[in-house]
């Protein structure tokens, strides 16, 4: 969603950021409305990865003429 923003889920040991976290959605009902990366369980240790939080919501249904 945010293809020109500079976040990143992962840093190389250089400190070069990366996008390697991706979320999937499994149906064309679901809209997108939000995607940010969650860098608490980076920062604490639990992971070298940030989290990925996304929000979507149900698409209306297209009616057939």
């Amino acid at each position: 969603m945010h293809p020109d923003a500079p976040g990143h889920s992962w840093y190389g040991r250089g400190g070069n950021g990366y996008r390697f976290d991706h979320t999937f959605l499994t149906t064309d009902r679901l809209d997108l409305t939000r995607c940010d990366y969650v860098h608490a369980p980076r920062h604490h240790g639990l992971s070298d990865h940030a989290a990925m939080a996304v929000a979507a919501v149900v698409a209306p249904r297209q009616l057939q003429p």
